[in-house]
């Protein structure tokens, strides 16, 4: 998944790709954001993938994002959401 925005507060897009453990695909997702900073698109792509998991009653799942300061937004506990997350 990834978060992207052309300029600090751009056009704004995200988009995602699932696969099961085999790395087989199971579907992904694209979603234009308007303006938004890169951080915004960032963190929008995370909170819509487990968002999307949840739906298809996928309870365990590996999320990778190249967004350091995402990472350390779910790792400090500063973003609060009704999930059980666990960062590694």
């Amino acid at each position: 998944m990834d978060g992207l925005a052309k300029g600090n507060l751009g056009h704004a897009a995200c988009g995602g790709v699932f696969r099961d453990y085999a790395g087989y695909f199971l579907g992904g997702f694209s979603l234009s954001l308007r303006h938004h900073t890169s951080f915004n698109a960032e963190l929008h792509a995370v909170t819509l993938v487990v968002e999307l998991a949840h739906v298809q009653g996928w309870q365990n799942l590996w999320l990778e994002s190249d967004s350091s300061s995402v990472v350390s937004c779910f790792a400090s506990g500063s973003f609060s959401s009704p999930w059980s997350l666990q960062t590694c």
